[in-house]
């Protein structure tokens, strides 16, 4: 069994979005609640049509390479926050600033090595998740 995979531009999970036609179908209340004309629903851009900037930074190589990656969709979800306008951006297909790698230590000592290898290498870490 896989996991359920996530959101590139939303929260939650990408099999439970909201499609195009109950999008359209809840445009009447929409129009009727905050008094604008509905439109049609906008679409959000596929994933695989999405451009990302090239990583300008490899990865750590020995006993770090195996929790480090530099997968498109991995790279994707950690470029966004969760405001309004990271969302908006998502949908449209802009990740302005995506992370050159993802790195996921499983232990105090990987994190301590991967801080290490950050530091030396001038490499700046932004954690992710709360």
């Amino acid at each position: 069994m896989s996991a359920r995979a996530r959101s590139t531009w939303g929260w939650g999970y990408e099999d439970a979005a909201v499609g195009s036609a109950e999008a359209a179908g809840a445009a009447p209340g929409i129009e009727a609640l905050f008094g604008f004309p509905a439109a049609a629903p906008e679409e959000p851009v596929p994933f695989d049509q999405v451009v990302l900037a090239e990583p300008r930074v490899e990865p750590p190589t020995g006993s770090l390479t195996s929790i480090c990656s530099q997968d498109r969709r991995d790279r994707a979800l950690h470029a966004r926050g969760s405001s309004y306008l990271d969302t908006i951006r998502a949908f449209r297909g802009r990740y302005p600033h995506p992370p050159d790698f993802v790195a996921r230590p499983t232990g105090e000592d990987e994190l301590e090595a991967l801080l290490e290898w950050a530091a030396g290498s001038n490499v700046a870490v932004i954690p992710y998740g709360g």
